[in-house]
């Protein structure tokens, strides 16, 4: 065997691990900053011990909900902005709400708080929704002045589904039963 085959190996092998520890594989539990770490990083420097500083600075990316919320907060991130202002306009387009995109076959909580919604809000969501299809199946927008009427971030939904939200939370903490066996279909 030549010199290339074990470089050939250790790639392989390199690869492999990599492939291991994206999906999920043998890894301990992810990594999460803190000041300790910080300090165990900055100790292990100084003792030379090059392994445990590679480890302890490792960073997960998801670790800090901070960081995260100032990434996707459209008054702190111009992408953020630009991304909600592409969705803005896309919705006026087709008449629709943010709120309308909520699959009540994705999720039984969105199922109980469209249940719970007035008649009326529920009636003027499939409409909405009808009337979006159509226009996508016809390859046409709305008129520009009923584009300008359309009010996409105004929310109807979000307040039930918070309130069935807490009322399964509070079920589950106490051990109570659902009042209902629900299923998906």
């Amino acid at each position: 065997m030549y010199m290339g085959d074990k470089g050939d190996k250790k790639e392989k092998q390199k690869a492999t691990d990599l492939e291991a520890t994206q999906r999920g594989g043998n890894q301990a539990a992810p990594f999460q900053p803190s000041l300790v770490n910080f300090r165990a990083f900055q100790q292990s420097r100084k003792a030379g011990g090059k392994k445990e500083a590679e480890f302890a600075f490792a960073i997960n990316p998801m670790a800090s909900s901070k960081l995260v919320k100032a990434i996707l907060d459209p008054k702190k991130n111009w992408f953020a902005a630009l991304h909600k202002k592409t969705v803005e306009n896309r919705l006026r387009k087709y008449g629709l709400r943010y709120d309308d995109l909520f699959d009540p076959m994705e999720s039984l909580d969105i199922k109980e708080a469209l249940a719970r919604l007035p008649r009326e809000i529920v009636d003027a969501r499939n409409q909405r929704l009808l009337r979006a299809m159509d226009l996508s199946m016809k390859h046409e927008y709305l008129p520009k002045d009923l584009q300008a009427q359309q009010t996409p971030f105004r929310s109807y939904l979000r307040d039930m589904l918070a309130l069935v939200e807490r009322e399964k939370a509070e079920r589950q903490a106490l051990g109570a039963l659902p009042l209902q066996q629900r299923t998906l279909p």
